[in-house]
C-alpha cells in the first residue's frame, strides 16, 4: 500500500514538472535553438537548478550511499514527495503555478510524458525492482530531459 502512495505521490510532482518544462518549451515555441539559449541565461540555470533541484540532488545521493529499501530510504523519499506536493498545492492556490497554455500539442506532450514516466516505473518494478527509490527521484530529475525527448519525437509530426 505504502509503495503505491509513493507511485502516486511520485506521478503528481513528475506531473507538475512536466506542466513547467512544457510550459518553458512552449514559450520558446517547441525551438531547441531557443530553448539552449534560455538555458544559458541566469534564469535557465535558476529554472533547472532550482531549490527542488537540490534537495532531490541530496535525497539521491543519501539513497544512493543507504540501501535502497531500508526505512531511511523509504523517509526520504516520502519527506521529498510531500513536500513536493504541498509545494505544488501552495503554488496553485496562490495562483503561481507554471504551466502551458492548453492547446492540442500540449496536450499530447503531457500525455507522453506521463506515458513515458509510467513506462519507466513499470519496467523498473517489473525487471529492476532493486534501487527503485532512486530511480523514481532520478527520472523526477530528468523531467526537463522527458519532456524535451517527446517534444523533439513529436516535432516532425506537428510542424505543419
Amino acid at each position: 500500500m505504502e509503495s503505491k502512495l509513493l507511485i502516486i505521490f511520485f506521478i503528481l510532482v513528475y506531473f507538475k514538472n512536466s506542466l513547467f518544462w512544457t510550459a518553458i518549451w512552449q514559450t520558446k515555441e517547441y525551438r531547441l535553438d531557443r530553448f539552449l539559449n534560455f538555458i544559458s541565461t541566469t534564469d535557465g540555470q535558476k529554472s533547472l537548478f532550482n531549490k527542488s533541484f537540490a534537495w532531490q540532488l541530496l535525497g539521491l545521493i543519501i539513497l544512493l550511499i543507504t540501501e535502497d529499501n531500508t526505512d531511511i530510504s523509504q523517509k526520504i523519499l516520502i519527506f521529498f514527495l510531500i513536500t513536493e506536493t504541498l509545494y505544488w498545492l501552495w503554488l496553485i492556490i496562490r495562483k503561481q503555478l507554471v504551466k502551458p497554455v492548453w492547446t492540442n500539442k500540449t496536450m499530447l506532450i503531457t500525455v507522453l510524458s506521463l506515458f513515458l514516466v509510467t513506462l519507466i516505473i513499470v519496467i523498473k518494478i517489473t525487471y529492476f525492482p532493486q534501487k527503485f527509490y532512486q530511480a523514481m527521484i532520478a527520472v523526477n530529475l530528468l523531467s526537463v530531459l522527458w519532456v524535451g525527448l517527446i517534444i523533439l519525437l513529436i516535432y516532425p509530426l506537428t510542424y505543419f
